[in-house]
């Protein structure tokens, strides 16, 4: 199985964009460090996921968390 990461740009009231997908949490946190775009104005998010996981229910809600640089 592999791991992957979804940076996810936090717009507060207005919802949230998926930025990217990444092989690690550095390379994640490095590409949230250099993006200059505007759909990130209340910070970033993260899902990790894993390629292969059985279903389940709850897959989501125990995969996300807050992006501290």
């Amino acid at each position: 199985m592999t791991d992957l990461f979804v940076l996810i740009g936090d717009d507060g009231y207005d919802g949230e964009t998926v930025l990217g997908v990444y092989a690690s949490v550095p390379e994640m946190a490095d590409a949230a460090r250099a993006y200059t775009g505007s759909f990130a104005t209340e910070g970033f998010l993260f899902e990790h996921r894993v390629v292969g996981a059985p279903a389940e229910d709850g897959f989501i809600e125990s995969m996300r968390g807050r992006l501290v640089l």
